[in-house]
């Protein structure tokens, strides 16, 4: 092919990789004179988040979801895998039992079904099975790439090193029989050898995996710590080092994964060396105000403040706290105060144009519980005119970001109003 000639397709695979710069690379390439043709594909839960209507504009975008297989994808699908001798368990049997295999056992999911279907087992306990069949070591080196590929990152070898706490080479030697067996997979990218699990798909199955069996707090900490050798305090959130650090600390993430008190404890044991972050502050604020220990939310998020005062993340959690306070306490004399304060905030970060349903969600909760505890009994034209406001937001927030949980908070809001409370 021609270096110098146009290319009329563009294909771009796992493109929410990309994150919010994703819709400005396809206005650029958009904008060249010969106007080419750009697939790009990604999760579905992300395409509203990426490529809704408020990002990309005046773009020219044509959606399409790429359906479960149908009985004519099957059919198909068994004939190249037929002629490829690699039909596996299959082979020998009849059409019927083939299609049937496709059809019931794999739930007509592409990944799903070429693996079960033609190997056998459930694909879940496959991949925990084969996990669990390593020795220790083998088990936590697979455990940091799994990780880090569920978060759509590569490591090199040096890293995964780094997390694992040891860089002797006995371990090196068995990080290179890993890749030797394909259980990782080498991937050249930026001039830099990375290591992954063989699929994304298999990186969260194996997390979820983790979890269940309390195995991820080493992982994460060592993941956190690779992030930290290379974070700097002016990097930007969008630097490769900082989107890994931000992906572990999440304090979502770390709650649901490892439970509240091994996350505590990571954030403690990680403070020396993530300290200098606002970020690590926000998220171990965040984890302290979920679960409503407010004052040690208010220092850790009055930390992150006086380090940033500036990011948009850190002003909508001090807003929450705030609204948790008034709420928690509605009685005390400066709670209408914080109440007005924290709803104030929100509002001007939902107004600043904030590319997130987070805010939405803060105040629609949080507005829920105000109405019932804020606003004494009688004064229900006020609480009429408070919830008002407050839906007619949530509505803006469910037509900007149409997901179950905006369009629940939408109906729970209407539900309030209309005084029929769940």
């Amino acid at each position: 092919m021609d270096r110098d000639q146009p290319v009329s397709v563009l294909c771009i695979d796992d493109a929410d990789m990309y994150g919010g710069e994703l819709v400005n690379i396809i206005r650029e390439l958009y904008s060249l004179s010969y106007n080419p043709l750009i697939v790009v594909a990604l999760r579905s839960a992300r395409v509203e988040r990426r490529l809704g209507p408020k990002h990309r504009g005046d773009l020219p975008l044509k959606e399409l979801t790429v359906p479960h297989l149908a009985d004519s994808d099957i059919e198909k699908l068994i004939d190249v895998l037929k002629e490829n001798s690699a039909l596996g368990r299959l082979t020998g049997e009849s059409r019927d039992s083939q299609v049937r295999a496709f059809r019931e056992q794999a739930g007509r999911q592409l990944l799903v079904a070429m693996y079960q279907a033609t190997r056998g087992g459930r694909f879940e306990s496959k991949v925990a099975e084969e996990f669990d069949e390593l020795d220790r070591v083998e088990q936590h080196l697979c455990a940091i790439c799994a990780v880090a590929t569920s978060f759509r990152f590569g490591l090199e070898a040096s890293d995964v090193l780094t997390a694992y706490g040891d860089a002797d080479n006995q371990v090196l030697n068995t990080l290179n029989h890993l890749t030797d067996r394909l259980l990782l997979v080498k991937v050249r990218r930026a001039g830099r050898d990375e290591l992954e699990v063989r699929h994304r798909v298999i990186g969260e199955l194996l997390t979820d995996h983790l979890a269940s069996h309390g195995m991820l707090g080493d992982v994460v900490r060592g993941l956190a710590l690779v992030a930290a050798t290379k974070v700097t305090p002016q990097m930007r959130s969008s630097a490769r080092p900082m989107r890994l650090l931000i992906s572990v600390m999440n304090h979502d993430f770390l709650g649901r994964t490892v439970g509240v008190d091994r996350a505590r404890m990571i954030y403690d044991e990680l403070e020396g060396v993530l300290g200098h972050t606002p970020h690590y502050w926000l998220q171990r604020g965040s984890l302290e105000l979920e679960l409503g220990a407010l004052d040690d939310a208010e220092l850790f998020l009055n930390t992150a403040q006086s380090m940033d005062g500036t990011d948009g993340k850190i002003a909508t959690e001090w807003a929450y706290l705030l609204l948790k306070k008034a709420v928690s306490n509605p009685t005390a004399p400066n709670s209408q105060s914080l109440w007005d304060d924290g709803e104030q905030r929100l509002i001007e970060r939902i107004n600043a144009g904030v590319n997130s349903e987070h805010p939405y969600h803060i105040l629609g909760s949080q507005a829920i519980a105000w109405s019932r505890r804020g606003i004494p009994t009688g004064k229900e034209d006020e609480r009429n005119r408070f919830l008002s406001r407050i839906t007619e937001v949530v509505a803006k927030g469910a037509r900007a970001f149409p997901t179950d949980g905006m369009k629940r908070l939408h109906r729970d809001m209407m539900a309030e109003h209309l005084g029929l409370r769940r």
